[in-house]
């Protein structure tokens, strides 16, 4: 298990499928250890860095717009349409 202050906790022997603690399986594109797109469930591709998701902001390919994320509740707050979503 690893852990990024900004990111949590995962666990990453497979990379780059790896397990984290509140998204549980994602796939991850890119090797910086600040920044990547990853691939969620059905919200598709998701990027994020240090400086914005401690926040919880990721920014959607699928919906061309940064959400907020509550994986706990899976859901997510969209900007656009200023409500929060279920996925």
């Amino acid at each position: 298990w690893k852990n990024e202050d900004w990111f949590g906790y995962f666990w990453d022997k497979y990379f780059p499928w790896i397990y984290h603690t509140k998204f549980e399986w994602i796939y991850v594109a890119g090797v910086s250890p600040t920044q990547f797109w990853f691939h969620y469930g059905d919200l598709g591709w998701l990027w994020t860095g240090a400086a914005y998701f401690k926040g919880g902001y990721v920014y959607s390919n699928n919906l061309q717009q940064w959400i907020y994320l509550s994986p706990e509740n899976k859901t997510y707050y969209s900007q656009a349409s200023q409500s929060w979503v279920s996925y």
